[in-house]
């Protein structure tokens, strides 16, 4: 690749990584302690660090909860396709606490507490908004992968890429990046979108065995090329690298409007560089299947 994003970790990663997840056992957010070491072992706290290596500690620790909520949810989803998943995403996105004591109602709770809890933190009553707004398109595209596979219906690949930057959580995480980063004046929406196109394309790049593997039809090369895989990943390589020229292009375009904007394409860099990172460091999609390990060295 001739052209590559940046990437840091955040200093505060590895404190926070420990005391995030006592946090998670102590609420009861994991089945068992071989999930909370398999969480360990994937780096999944380690997500956020990579994502806002400048974020302050106090903000990235909520963030950081957050995320290990949102995967440890999307774990589950794999496992448990069932009508009660339905019923829990429904509460979560319409902010219905339970009041139950299980593991699923923890996490239900806890969800529900940090998005709510960030969203205070905002400095807009519009930024704010926005946050609900995506928060209620990325639980309700949860809704649609679920119903999917209850239903047993493929989607067709427009519906999938309509659907897949919010199923993904993408436009959450530019929004957090965006509470203190973004200038108003930028109006770069075309490039967070190419941006959320990349990260997305990249994850179904990474996890286009496992989802085989688990018949999964969540995924873009899946949905084009089925089990073929000589064609799906030479494809692929091509089209990622389409993406990429297209995000310099237009971060190009955008930096020209201001030291502001400028600034802006600086983080959203280091966001995109530190997502693709994470995914090489992390084990999430090489060596676990449908959420138990296979062959863990």
């Amino acid at each position: 690749m001739d052209k590559m994003f940046p990437y840091d970790c955040n200093p505060h990663t590895l404190d926070l990584e420990v005391k995030v997840l006592r946090w998670a056992w102590d609420s009861n957010l994991f089945e068992s302690a071989e999930e909370l070491e398999r969480c360990r072992i994937q780096k999944v706290n380690r997500f956020a660090g990579y994502l806002y290596p400048k974020e302050s500690k106090d903000r990235l620790e909520p963030i950081m909860k957050l995320f290990l909520c949102l995967f440890l949810l999307d774990d589950i989803l794999d496992i448990q396709v069932n009508s009660k998943m339905k019923s829990v995403l429904k509460a979560i996105k319409n902010h219905r606490m339970s009041l139950g004591n299980q593991r699923i109602d923890s996490l239900i709770n806890e969800s529900i507490r940090i998005h709510q809890q960030l969203m205070e933190d905002m400095d807009t009553d519009f930024l704010q908004k926005k946050w609900d707004e995506y928060w209620y398109q990325y639980i309700s595209g949860l809704e649609w992968e679920l119903s999917n596979r209850l239903e047993k219906r493929i989607p067709n690949f427009v519906e999938y890429k309509l659907q897949r930057p919010h199923s993904s959580g993408v436009f959450l995480a530019i929004h957090l990046l965006r509470n203190e980063h973004s200038p108003q004046d930028c109006q770069a929406e075309i490039l967070e979108l190419e941006i959320a196109r990349l990260i997305c394309f990249s994850n179904d790049m990474a996890s286009y065995y496992k989802e085989l593997s688990v018949g999964d039809f969540h995924n873009e090369l899946i949905l084009i090329f089925g089990k073929n895989n000589d064609l799906a990943l030479t494809w692929a390589l091509k089209e990622r690298e389409k993406i990429i020229e297209k995000i310099f292009k237009l971060s190009s375009f955008f930096r020209s409007y201001s030291s502001a904007c400028n600034h802006w394409v600086d983080h959203l860099h280091l966001m995109v560089g530190g997502c693709l990172f994470w995914g090489e460091e992390s084990l999430r999609y090489k060596c676990f299947i449908n959420g138990k390990p296979n062959q863990l060295k």
